[in-house]
C-alpha cells in the first residue's frame, strides 16, 4: 500500500526513470528536428509526436494489428522518409516534390487507418454471425 512517503512515481506504477525519460523522449527529437531541419521539420515532428501521444494516452490497446496494416506501415514511413529527405536535401522543384511525397504518405496514413478499421468491423460482424 502506498503512504505519503512512496515516490510519486511509484505510486502511478511508472518506472523510476520514467518521470525524466519521457519528457525527454518528447523535447530531444522536437529540438534536434528544429535545429537539423528548421521550422517545418521541426512542427512536422512535433505533429507526429502530439498524434502518437494522444493515440497511446486512449489506450490501453487490445486490437490485433493485422499482417497488412503492418506492411502498410512500412510502405507509409518509408514514402515519408523519402519525402523529409528530398525536403532537407534539396532546393526549388525538387523540395516542393519532396512535400507532395510527404502529402503522399499522409494520404497513404489516413486510407491505411480507415482500411483497417473496415477490416476490423468485418472480423467483428463474422465473428458475431458465427455465435
Amino acid at each position: 500500500m502506498p503512504t505519503s512517503r512512496t515516490p510519486r512515481s511509484a505510486r502511478s506504477g511508472l518506472p523510476s526513470w520514467a518521470a525524466i525519460g519521457y519528457p525527454l523522449a518528447v523535447a530531444v527529437p522536437i529540438v534536434l528536428a528544429f535545429a537539423l531541419g528548421g521550422p517545418s521539420l521541426g512542427l512536422f515532428v512535433a505533429a507526429v509526436l502530439a498524434v502518437t501521444l494522444v493515440t497511446l494516452a486512449v489506450g490501453p490497446w487490445h486490437v490485433s494489428v493485422s499482417s497488412t496494416f503492418a506492411r502498410g506501415l512500412a510502405v507509409v514511413i518509408v514514402v515519408a522518409l523519402a519525402g523529409v529527405t528530398l525536403v532537407l536535401t534539396t532546393d526549388g522543384v525538387a523540395q516542393t516534390i519532396g512535400w507532395g511525397v510527404v502529402g503522399v504518405a499522409a494520404v497513404l496514413a489516413l486510407a491505411l487507418a480507415f482500411f483497417e478499421v473496415g477490416l476490423s468491423e468485418d472480423r467483428d460482424r463474422a465473428a458475431s454471425t458465427d455465435r
